[in-house]
């Protein structure tokens, strides 16, 4: 579907071009709208592939990217963004991106990024547990308020 809007955006561009012979920038225009709407399943494949690799880090290259130009689908690039940044031991950066794609979300997705949430969360409360107990509780209260949410509770998956 998203390859016969940018199709449909590219012919019309082109007839557009040709009546007003204003070719150049009408190309560089839809050359980048092209991008911004097939951009978000190109990226995430490719990045989904390097991660799938244990390439971490070009798969946040990819990702921090995505996120970016992206006008779609920020949520899951966001989201794969704090996963991978969490595999690589930055979980407080993770906990900003999880944080940051739960604003973009919607439905399920929205529990999926705060079940990720409340994992990491968790995980840096296991890492102060000993050292600086209050810390910890601050991050186990964090984790079991994301578990907390009304919509995420009613779904049997979570």
């Amino acid at each position: 579907m998203k390859y016969k809007i940018i199709i449909f955006i590219l012919d019309t561009i082109r007839k557009i071009s040709a009546i007003t012979k204003l070719r150049i920038g009408l190309m560089l225009t839809s050359i980048v709208m092209s991008i911004a709407l097939v951009s978000p399943y190109i990226f995430n494949s490719l990045a989904i592939i390097m991660f799938n690799k244990n390439n971490y880090s070009n798969a946040k290259t990819i990702w921090q990217t995505a996120s970016i130009i992206s006008l779609q689908n920020k949520d899951v690039m966001l989201a794969n963004l704090g996963n991978t940044l969490y595999r690589q031991s930055q979980p407080e950066l993770a906990v900003e991106k999880y944080e940051k794609a739960i604003n973009y979300a919607s439905g399920d997705m929205i529990c999926k990024i705060k079940w990720n949430l409340a994992v990491v969360l968790t995980s840096l409360g296991d890492g102060k547990e000993f050292g600086a107990p209050t810390e910890a509780i601050s991050y186990y209260s964090r984790a079991l308020l994301q578990l907390s949410d009304e919509e995420c509770l009613k779904n049997p998956e979570y």
